[in-house]
């Protein structure tokens, strides 16, 4: 005896028709539960993933934003720094002239230092000859009675001396055919303050 095929409208699929009769037994052996079960599984997996690379997307933009203000911040810190360092420099530079000014003038009129700076200042005159050295009226006191008395204080005999009441203690100017030497005190601790910030990196504007 064959068996008749039976055609099943909801079902696109040949099946004889001794298991046609029922069709319960197809749902009977299909396991709803478990299918849904598998079903959320894998969308839970591929949401868990989705989120996952999302996050690490994320983090890593976050994490460039971070590295990036991190190192302006340092960098800011860094001259800040820099800055602070040259103005600590400039006022230990400018403290350091005050107190020389103050403890030179407090040791002026000095015999032997107004000597070596006259020695010094004419050191780079060339030319002696007829040269001019010019002394505030206390320092010519030091000197003045040597000087007249024909005493060129060991700097040469064609070197001349001479008082000027417009000079302060400790200055001296020596007019030469090489040029004008001006080695009045303020002068001096100028080029002194010039030198010690061009040391330190730093110019005078």
């Amino acid at each position: 005896m064959s068996n008749t095929i039976f055609i099943d409208t909801d079902v696109l699929a040949f099946v004889p028709s001794s298991l046609a009769e029922d069709n319960s037994t197809f749902a009977d052996q299909v396991d709803t539960a478990e299918l849904e079960r598998e079903l959320r599984a894998e969308l839970e997996a591929e949401y868990e993933q989705r989120l996952e690379r999302e996050v690490t997307i994320r983090l890593a933009g976050e994490r460039r934003k971070f590295d990036q203000a991190l190192n302006q911040c340092m960098t800011s810190f860094d001259q800040c720094i820099n800055t602070l360092r040259k103005e600590i420099q400039s006022n230990v530079v400018d403290l350091s002239i005050r107190m020389a000014e103050v403890i030179v003038r407090h040791e002026l009129p000095d015999r032997d230092m107004l000597h070596n700076l006259i020695v010094k200042t004419l050191e780079p005159v060339s030319d002696l000859q007829g040269a001019l050295v010019r002394l505030s009226s206390s320092d010519w006191k030091l000197f003045g009675e040597q000087i007249s008395s024909g005493d060129h204080l060991g700097v040469g005999s064609t070197v001349q001396f001479a008082e000027d009441p417009n000079l302060s203690a400790g200055d001296v100017i020596v007019e030469s055919r090489n040029g004008i030497f001006d080695a009045r005190l303020d002068e001096r601790l100028k080029l002194l303050k010039e030198t010690l910030h061009e040391r330190s990196g730093r110019k005078l504007s």
